[in-house]
């Protein structure tokens, strides 16, 4: 059976959920999302960042940088719906090749010329039968950095998000062969970049979560989790008035 970092994560949530969203397949039964949900917001946010760097003009971006980084990023597709995501992704971005010590940055590359991170990665670990997609990774001075895009109202320390940091850090690794040093969550509401250091222990740590996922998956254990999610959750009606 494969599973992703989001299969987990659905089913540590609620594994009554995964089940109908993975089992029975609910979710690809649904309509499009609705301009302005959460999902239709977070979609194309990152499709816009994925997108900037396959452009040219991306390669050869001249000072002011941010300026002219935020102009680039404003004539492409929907961007004019997120002014706020796109300023910090400039800004970000800036910060990123230049290697601002006071935002804890220290990339490799310096000079903005020609500096295409790493972005939308696809990794498979067959071990694991795990699939995934890592929205960037940028070199930096101990080893790589793995980055996850997040465009929700607020930021939360990266620990939050260990799981699928520490998952997606190992299965770089074992793809490409190549260190990584630490992972991160940057928030385009806020700007802000939470990193932290990827140990061993918590690669193992993501490694045993999947793999008992898994486990409970194939001993169908799939009970329901009521909390005040319920009340955003795409299969509520599937639950009864009970649990919302």
């Amino acid at each position: 059976m494969r599973l992703s970092k989001s299969a987990v994560l659905t089913y540590e949530q609620c594994p009554y959920n995964y089940k109908l969203d993975y089992i029975l397949d609910f979710r690809h039964q649904r309509p499009e999302p609705e301009e302005g949900s959460p999902l239709k917001k977070g979609t194309e946010i990152h499709e816009i960042f994925e997108n900037y760097y396959k452009l040219p003009e991306a390669k050869i971006i001249k000072e002011p940088y941010e300026e002219n980084i935020f102009d680039l990023l404003m004539s492409m597709k929907n961007a004019h719906k997120y002014e706020n995501h796109m300023e910090n992704f400039a800004a970000f971005n800036v910060a990123q090749i230049e290697g601002h010590e006071g935002k804890g940055l220290k990339i490799m590359p310096k000079g903005i010329f020609g500096y295409i991170p790493q972005t939308e990665m696809r990794v498979f670990n067959e071990e694991l039968n795990c699939l995934g997609y890592i929205d960037r990774v940028d070199m930096e001075e101990n080893g790589m950095r793995v980055i996850d895009y997040k465009s929700s109202k607020r930021d939360k320390p990266a620990k939050h998000y260990l799981f699928e940091l520490a998952l997606y850090a190992y299965m770089y690794e074992q793809e490409t062969g190549q260190k990584v040093y630490d992972a991160g969550i940057f928030f385009s509401n806020t700007g802000k970049l939470r990193t932290l250091v990827i140990e061993e222990q918590d690669k193992l740590g993501a490694i045993k979560k999947l793999q008992d996922t898994r486990k409970a998956i194939e001993l169908k254990i799939f009970p329901k989790n009521p909390d005040f999610l319920c009340g955003w959750c795409d299969n509520r009606g599937m639950c009864g008035p009970d649990l919302l």
